[in-house]
């Protein structure tokens, strides 16, 4: 079973000195085991975006540049493209919750995941149980 994985945990896992780092660890470890049988952690080209500019801005161009490789270069993760039709569906439903406070990249991972039958989120955004997923890790 699949797991989408948001940027604030891409980026508490890969960054040292990230507040949540040493809470996502254990997390991660578990994946794909019979405590988390997830995989492959899924990911999107907008999530990727936001995580190097979060470490670009936090923890330099050097790491940065080496999360991105370990991204990309990991058959752990599976990188989906991001059409334009399924930016304007993201769109669409974040205009829907005008009320909430839920980025368009978030709408545009919730959108996705729903297409892939994807419905656990790896994350610390309150927002996607709102869009009816379940996050993990549990608070």
């Amino acid at each position: 079973m699949p797991l989408f994985v948001d940027t604030n945990a891409i980026v508490a896992h890969q960054y040292e000195r990230a507040s949540r780092h040493e809470e996502i660890r254990p997390v991660i470890q578990a994946i794909g085991t019979n405590d988390l049988p997830y995989y492959p952690l899924v990911t999107n080209q907008y999530v990727l975006d936001e995580v190097v500019s979060l470490l670009l801005s936090h923890a330099g161009a050097r790491i940065a540049h080496q999360v991105l490789e370990r991204i990309l270069e990991t058959d752990t993760f599976r990188v989906l493209d991001v059409e334009p039709s399924l930016a304007d569906r993201a769109i669409e439903q974040f205009r829907a919750y005008d009320d909430q406070s839920i980025s368009l990249t978030d709408h545009l991972i919730g959108v996705q995941a729903r297409d892939y039958e994807i419905d656990h989120i790896l994350t610390y955004d309150d927002g996607f149980q709102t869009l009816g997923f379940t996050a993990l890790p549990h608070e």
